[in-house]
């Protein structure tokens, strides 16, 4: 038979006041109080100095009286109340905190895998040619998009890499994709223009120079020429005007007519213009070598018969 135990607080028992019951509970009859009654938070009394006493503990026997008697003043219960009060706060705070971090990883995730989705229809690839180009399965990349699994530092490195755009880009940082780190990187630029529908560029090559000798008036160089009026091109004109605006703010930013701040608030205006003026990609065909001959022949003949007339 347990000791009959009367509770008259605002505080649970806990730790070692827990302990403390159980133990009495469970060795009553060795311990012979199994005839006991224990108070637990009352009663109430003030001590000669009229501080208020509260009872901790008080077991008492109906045979032999008073056995254990554990008191507080009420100075220590109100301490004892804020710091399980304060440890309560800790607890919700820290809750809240673990919420937070959740959210965030799941913003993250989110950002990451609609990141992947949009850079992968960008280039025009379905899931197995992207996936095999970064060397993952399928199955995963399928994850990646659908934000069920995180991809790890490695792979996003990898994407990176691959296909040249920022990792900054890919965690949501930054709205510009393209990563400029490398030579690599800015190939990889024009390589992508050459396969804009909406741009076309000439390449302009000076690099037959007599005897081989460069002078002040022949000099080895290279360009890229757009014609602004290109009716198969509709955003040559627009490039044609950035590059207008290009040397005059870069040739006031060298000559030190304007600081650094004023072309950095060019260049963000720029940017932000342009972003709607979307760009699409050629298909490039994939041609057997009768159907390419066929197809040369035809083009050198429409451009003999071009030539004729002029």
């Amino acid at each position: 038979m347990a000791i009959e135990t009367i509770l008259a607080t605002e505080l649970n028992p806990s730790g070692l006041d827990n302990l403390l019951i159980d133990h009495l509970n469970s060795y009553d009859k060795e311990l012979g109080v199994d005839d006991g009654v224990l108070y637990y938070g009352f009663p109430v009394f003030k001590n000669y100095e009229e501080q208020i006493i509260k009872t901790n503990f008080l077991l008492v026997s109906k045979k032999v009286g008073v056995l254990l008697l554990s008191t507080s003043t009420e100075h220590q219960i109100e301490e004892k109340i804020e710091a399980i009060q304060e440890k309560e706060k800790s607890i919700l705070l820290l809750e809240n905190k673990v919420t937070q971090k959740e959210e965030i990883i799941s913003e993250k995730n989110q950002t990451i895998s609609e990141k992947i989705k949009e850079l992968r229809t960008d280039l025009k690839m379905n899931q197995k040619n992207f996936s095999a180009a970064i060397g993952i399965r399928q199955s995963t990349l399928s994850s990646y998009e659908n934000g069920v699994v995180t991809p790890s530092n490695d792979v996003l490195l990898t994407i990176a890499q691959k296909f040249h755009v920022s990792l900054d880009w890919l965690f949501g940082l930054s709205e510009n994709k393209v990563q400029i780190s490398t030579l690599s990187d800015i190939l990889w630029v024009l390589l992508q223009m050459n396969e804009s529908n909406e741009l076309r560029y000439e390449l302009d090559i000076n690099n037959k120079l007599p005897g081989d000798i460069e002078t002040e008036t022949q000099k080895w160089y290279a360009g890229l020429r757009f014609y602004g009026n290109d009716p198969e091109h509709s955003l040559n004109a627009d490039m044609c005007n950035f590059l207008a605006d290009l040397q005059e703010n870069r040739e006031s930013l060298e000559s030190y007519f304007t600081g650094k701040d004023m072309f950095d608030m060019w260049k963000k205006q720029t940017l932000e213009y342009y972003t709607s003026k979307p760009v699409t990609h050629k298909e490039i065909e994939e041609l057997d070598f009768e159907t390419r001959i066929r197809k040369r022949d035809e083009l050198l003949t429409q451009k003999f018969s071009n030539n004729e007339q002029k």
